[in-house]
C-alpha cells in the first residue's frame, strides 16, 4: 500500500477580540414612572391631589397618599411645581397651614 502524503492543514489566524469602547448605561424610565407621567398628562392643572409622583421612593403614588414627612421634605427640596403641589396638599391636610385672612 502506498502512503499518501497529506497536505498540511493551515489554520487561519485566530482573530483577537478588540476591546469595545465604554458605553455608559442610560437610565430609562421604569414602567411605573411612565404610567405616572401618562396619568399626570391626562389631568387638569387643578387636580393636584390626583397627581402621581414620577420620581423617587413613591413612584406612581398619588400625592394625597404620601406620608407627611415626605411632603415636608418635598416642599423644602423640590422644584417649584412639585413643591407647590406638596404645599397645597399639606394645607389641605392641616388647617394650621392655611392662609387665614380677615
Amino acid at each position: 500500500m502506498k502512503k499518501i502524503a497529506r497536505k498540511p492543514v493551515i489554520e487561519a489566524p485566530k482573530r483577537r477580540l478588540e476591546s469595545q469602547p465604554y458605553k455608559p448605561q442610560v437610565r430609562t424610565k421604569s414602567l411605573s414612572e411612565r404610567q405616572a407621567i401618562l396619568w399626570n398628562e391626562k389631568l387638569s392643572k387643578n387636580e393636584y391631589t390626583q397627581r402621581r409622583l414620577t420620581f423617587g421612593q413613591y413612584v406612581n403614588v398619588m400625592i394625597r397618599d404620601l406620608p407627611r414627612d415626605y411632603i415636608e421634605w418635598g416642599i423644602l427640596n423640590l422644584n417649584t411645581e412639585w413643591a407647590e403641589m406638596f404645599a397645597r396638599e399639606l394645607q389641605r391636610r392641616d388647617y394650621k397651614f392655611r392662609n387665614i385672612t380677615t
